[in-house]
Formats: structure tokens, C-alpha cells, sequence
């Protein structure tokens, strides 16, 4: 991703990013820096503790950044 793509970006949350060929959840973003805060998985709970296990790479090691898609159910009446 070059520095003008994150700049662009979207952000918000549940996001994931690949980085090196590994999906990789986005828990934070430095956006000075243009750094992705990544862990290998979605954290159940957050704590102070694993802010060290926090891997900050920069925006061109990311290839590719998305957000699952949310699908919205409706009932439908019927008549």
C-alpha cells in the first residue's frame, strides 16, 4: 500500500490487513507514522498486556486491507 492509499483509506474497526502473505487483525493505527498495528488473530479481550504483542509495520509492507462484510437480515411480512 503506498503512503497516498492509506492516506485515502477508510478506517474503522474490525479490519484486517495482509502482510506477508498473512491475514493479520488491525488493532491500532498510527496515522503520523502511517503504521498498522496488527495481531495474528482478533483478541477476544484487550488488555494492557498485549499491547506488546502489538507488530507496527509500515503502510507499504501492508498488500491489501478489508473489513468482512456485515449482511443485514430483514424479516419479510407476509401477506
Amino acid at each position: 500500500m503506498t503512503p497516498h492509499q492509506f492516506d485515502e483509506l477508510g478506517f474503522g474497526g474490525q479490519m484486517w490487513a495482509i502482510h506477508k502473505g498473512v491475514r493479520k487483525f488491525v488493532i491500532s493505527i498510527d496515522f503520523q507514522e502511517r503504521l498498522f498495528g496488527l495481531l495474528p488473530e482478533r483478541p477476544k479481550e484487550f488488555t494492557d498486556y498485549d499491547w506488546r504483542s502489538v507488530e507496527w509495520v509500515r503502510c507499504e509492507n501492508v498488500s491489501e486491507v478489508y473489513r468482512p462484510e456485515v449482511v443485514s437480515l430483514s424479516r419479510e411480512s407476509k401477506q
